[in-house]
């Protein structure tokens, strides 16, 4: 996610020194520095979590960046994109980090303010992105939000500015943080979640219909209803069928509308990552 929010050549180091100069003691640098975290390291688990929400964000379901106890790293590339689409089925990069990278960036989160008490920084501007920061250490879930952003006004600043500094150097500037190159490749996923529901841009076969039909046995009609919305439902695709909807949605956008044997739907999907809890729409 090179090049989304850049704060030029300043590293988080430098910025915790330039909050602490305007005040006395900025929650954001309140935060102890152990020598080592406890930490899940079942591939499943998610122990860091970065998510962008806003007018002008993506909107695929999937966080900026998510770190599992393994040290699987993935980072939605598609969050660079403002307000567009983009595929169904959105893709992941994804790499591996040692045990001790996972530490360092660990270190960082404690210097950043991401693990001590849940908080919230509120700029005084509207139409901004809200981006949230989830660290889960000791079983411990720490979480950590900031609207707006370093550079807008308001309350907070020097805690805002810091959380800037975090996502520029895990996000923009990994291997500069890691000291060496990381390798990112495409993120292949044990499953996907596809949620499905009445249509709510079609208007029937004069507008010329669904142009995608469904490909698989289960009808998106006769799996489980997790929500209270009438006409949807919600089903995993494993094994041998996931490559079979990942080909006939090669093409496909997102909410786009398929045809089945139980009518017209509307498709929404994303790969199922650590930490997500599936077909809840949460982590």
């Amino acid at each position: 996610m090179r090049g989304r929010r850049s704060i030029g050549a300043v590293t988080l180091a430098g910025v915790v020194l330039a909050g602490c100069a305007g005040s006395a003691s900025p929650t954001a640098v309140a935060t102890p520095v152990p020598t080592r975290y406890p930490i899940a390291t079942a591939p499943d688990q998610a122990i860091l979590r970065i998510e962008v929400d806003g007018l002008f964000a993506r909107r695929d379901g999937l966080p900026a960046l998510v770190l599992s106890g393994d040290g699987l790293v993935l980072e939605d590339p598609a969050e660079t994109a403002c307000c567009g689409l983009g595929p169904l089925v959105p893709t992941m990069s994804a790499a591996h980090l040692s045990a001790s990278e996972i530490q360092t960036i660990l270190r960082l989160s404690a210097r950043a303010g991401l693990m001590g008490a849940n908080a919230h920084y509120e700029a005084n501007i509207t139409d901004a992105d809200q981006t949230t920061y989830t660290v889960i250490v000791g079983g411990v879930e720490h979480k950590v939000s900031s609207y707006g952003g370093g550079s807008a006004p308001g309350p907070n600043k020097d805690e805002r500015v810091v959380l800037d500094g975090f996502f520029d150097q895990v996000l923009e500037h990994l291997d500069g943080l890691l000291g060496r190159l990381v390798g990112w490749d495409s993120y292949a996923p044990a499953s996907i979640e596809v949620t499905a529901q009445e249509p709510w841009n079609w208007h029937g076969p004069q507008s010329g219909g669904p142009a995608w039909l469904w490909p698989l046995a289960t009808d998106p009609g006769s799996v489980a209803n997790p929500s209270n919305q009438p006409r949807y439902g919600c089903l995993i695709i494993t094994g041998s069928d996931m490559a079979v909807f990942t080909a006939a949605a090669m093409d496909a956008p997102a909410d786009s509308v398929w045809s089945a044997q139980s009518g017209p739907w509307q498709l929404k999907a994303r790969p199922v990552i650590p930490g997500a809890v599936p077909c809840t729409g949460g982590w």
